[in-house]
């Protein structure tokens, strides 16, 4: 049975995982003899999911991660805690994988961990690891990549689309 592991996110909040990955437990799903296995890990999330979300918004600051929109300029559309690497590509619904995204964000990054950049495979921006500040500088509402991972991340996210733009001169002092 695994254990809580207390330990210090780098942002200096107390944070807690649990160490067995290999655990599984069988659910029974909506057929007879059918179910999912879910890790012990997914099944925390799934009991403490509303806290999850409430987590990582308040460390987003109620802002996108990757654009820096914030969910105040959509009254109405709540934006989406995010796997950063897909559960298909083996992430998981860990804290340390979760970011807030906006609607457009969300949509354009899909399950993508890498674009292309001058014919280069390149790795996308990571809320969880990155600095913001390191591979982005936003100019009068526009978001420029300085690196080849801000690059290859605001090429994919779209991030310059006009109504994005507007949005961002209209909420911050970019």
């Amino acid at each position: 049975m695994g254990d809580a592991k207390f330990g210090r996110s780098s942002r200096g909040r107390r944070t807690a995982a649990i160490r067995s990955h290999s655990s599984r437990t069988k659910l029974r799903g909506s057929s007879a003899g059918q179910g999912k296995t879910y890790s012990r890990r997914s099944q925390w999330f799934m009991k403490n999911a509303a806290s999850a979300r409430r987590l990582v918004r308040q460390r987003a600051g109620e802002r996108c991660e990757y654009c820096d929109l914030a969910q105040s300029s959509f009254p109405l559309v709540s934006f989406h805690v995010e796997h950063v690497v897909a559960k298909q590509h083996g992430g998981s619904d860990d804290l340390g994988n979760l970011c807030l995204s906006c609607h457009w964000c969300n949509l354009f990054k899909g399950p993508n961990l890498s674009s292309l950049v001058e014919g280069k495979l390149t790795r996308l921006f990571n809320p969880r690891t990155d600095s913001w500040s390191d591979h982005f500088v936003a100019i009068d509402g526009r978001i420029q990549g300085i690196t080849e991972i801000g690059i290859a991340t605001v090429s994919l996210l779209n991030m310059n689309d006009p109504d994005r733009v507007e949005l961002r001169r209209l909420t911050t002092n970019s």
